[in-house]
C-alpha cells in the first residue's frame, strides 16, 4: 500500500471509529438509568465507578505494552468489542455485581483503545514522512469524539422517555460497529523493533524510562497528571455548581452536551495556537487560565460559572493532542503507546485521590469552597513541574 493510500485511508477511519466510540447517549442519563433500572442508590453508582477506574488504571500500561507489540488495529477492534459486551452486560444487570461486572469489562475495553488510536495516527504519518500535521489531524480526531459526546447528550434525554434501555442499547450499537472499522485499517510499519522480553519487563523498562530515565518526558507526564486530574474532577463538579445555583435537572444535558462541543471545539482549533506557540507554553498556559477561573467562580457565584466552568471541557479538548504530541515528539514508535498509557494512568491516579478528597470538602463546605481547593491544588501542585517545562 502507498503513503498516500494509508494515509487516505487510515485518517478517516479514525475519525469514523472516534465519532463511533463517543456516541454513548447512556453517559447523560446513567444516573437515572442505575437508580431506575437496576435499583441501585448514588453511593452504589459511585462504588461501581471507582471499581471501572481502579480496572482503567490497573489495566493502562499492560494495555498499552499489548498495542506497541501487537497490531493496534487488532487492539483498536478488541477495545471496541470488550466495551460492547460491558453494555450489555449493564443492560442485563438487575443487581449490583452485574452491573460491576459490565463496568470491569468496559475499563478493560477504554484501557486498550486509550492511547492506541494516537500511536496508530502517529506511525500513519510517520510512515507518510509528514508527522508536521499530527497535532492538527489528532485534535480533529479528539474533536470528533466530543462532537459524537455532544450529539448523544441532546438525544439521550428522548430515547429515555420511549424507552429507559434505548440509550443504553444504542451505545452498545454504536460501539459493536467500531469493530469492522478498525479492521479496515491498514497497520503502519514500525520504525523500530519493540523489545519483547516478556510483558513485565517490557511495561517495568518503559515505565522508567518515562517516569525517571527521561527527566523532560517524566516533568510532561506529570504536569499533565495534575492538570487533567484536577479538570476531570473540576467537570464532576459542574452538577453540583448546578444544584446550588438551583437550575432545574432537565437542563443539565444541555448543559453538558454544549460542554462537549466546547472541548470539540477546542480541540478542533487548538492546532492554530501550537503554530505560535510551544506545546508547553500552551498547557502551562491552560493550567493557569483553569485555575484562574475556578478562582472567579468559587469566589463569586452566579450564572457566569455556566460558562467559566466549561473552560475544564476546553481545556482537555485543546490540551489533550497537546500533551500526546509533546509526548510523541519525545519517544520512538516501540514505546509510544506504552509512554501514552502511561500518562493517562497518572491523570486517572491523580484524579481518584483528588476526587474524593474534593467531594469531602463540596460536601462539607459547599461547592464554592470546592472549586477553590481545587485551584490551590493544581496551582501548588504543579508549580516545580512547570519551571523544569520552562
Amino acid at each position: 500500500m502507498t503513503k498516500d493510500v494509508l494515509r487516505q485511508r487510515n485518517i478517516p477511519l479514525l475519525n469514523i471509529y472516534a465519532a463511533l466510540l463517543g456516541f454513548l447517549p447512556i453517559i447523560a442519563v446513567i444516573v437515572p438509568y442505575y437508580q431506575h433500572q437496576i435499583g441501585l442508590s448514588f453511593q452504589d453508582f459511585l462504588i461501581i465507578e471507582a471499581i471501572f477506574s481502579a480496572v482503567v488504571v490497573a489495566m493502562e500500561v499492560p494495555s498499552g505494552w499489548l498495542s506497541d507489540l501487537w497490531r493496534r488495529k487488532f487492539v483498536l477492534a478488541l477495545g471496541a468489542f470488550l466495551d460492547g459486551v460491558g453494555f450489555v452486560f449493564i443492560g442485563i444487570a438487575d443487581d449490583f455485581w452485574t452491573a460491576a461486572l459490565g463496568e470491569i469489562i468496559l475499563g478493560v475495553g477504554v484501557s486498550l483503545v486509550s492511547g492506541t488510536t494516537s500511536a496508530l495516527l502517529y506511525d500513519t504519518l510517520l510512515e507518510d514522512g509528514d508527522v508536521s500535521t499530527y497535532r492538527k489531524l489528532e485534535g480533529k480526531r479528539s474533536a470528533m469524539g466530543f462532537y459524537a459526546v455532544g450529539v448523544s447528550s441532546v438525544v439521550a434525554g428522548f430515547l429515555y422517555t420511549l424507552d429507559p434501555y434505548l440509550p443504553l442499547w444504542v451505545s452498545a450499537v454504536t460501539t459493536f460497529l467500531c469493530i469492522p472499522v478498525a479492521l479496515m485499517m491498514h497497520e503502519p510499519d514500525r520504525h523500530k523493533e519493540a523489545v519483547q522480553k516478556n510483558p513485565l519487563h517490557d511495561m517495568v523498562q518503559v515505565m522508567r524510562y518515562a517516569l525517571n530515565g527521561h527527566k523532560e518526558v517524566a516533568a510532561l507526564i506529570f504536569f499533565v497528571a495534575v492538570l487533567y486530574g484536577s479538570t476531570q474532577a473540576g467537570q464532576w463538579m459542574q452538577q453540583s455548581y448546578y444544584i446550588f445555583l438551583g437550575i432545574p435537572e432537565i437542563w443539565f444535558g444541555i448543559f453538558a452536551s454544549i460542554g462537549f462541543f466546547v472541548g470539540g471545539v477546542g480541540g478542533h482549533l487548538g492546532h492554530k495556537l501550537e503554530e505560535k506557540f510551544r506545546a508547553v507554553h500552551i498547557l502551562i498556559g491552560l493550567w493557569l487560565l483553569v485555575a484562574l477561573f475556578w478562582i472567579i467562580c468559587g469566589t463569586f457565584a452566579g450564572y457566569h460559572a455556566l460558562i467559566l466552568l466549561m473552560i475544564s471541557n476546553a481545556a482537555w479538548g485543546i490540551g489533550s493532542p497537546v500533551m500526546q504530541d509533546a509526548l510523541n515528539r519525545r519517544v520512538d514508535s516501540s514505546r509510544r503507546a506504552t509512554v501514552l498509557s502511561v500518562a493517562s494512568l497518572m491523570i486517572r491516579l491523580t484524579f481518584i485521590p483528588l476526587g474524593v478528597g474534593i467531594g469531602w470538602v463540596v460536601d462539607a463546605y459547599g461547592v464554592q469552597t470546592g472549586l477553590l481547593a481545587l485551584a490551590a491544588f493544581v496551582l501548588l501542585a504543579n508549580v516545580w513541574n512547570a519551571r523544569r517545562l520552562l
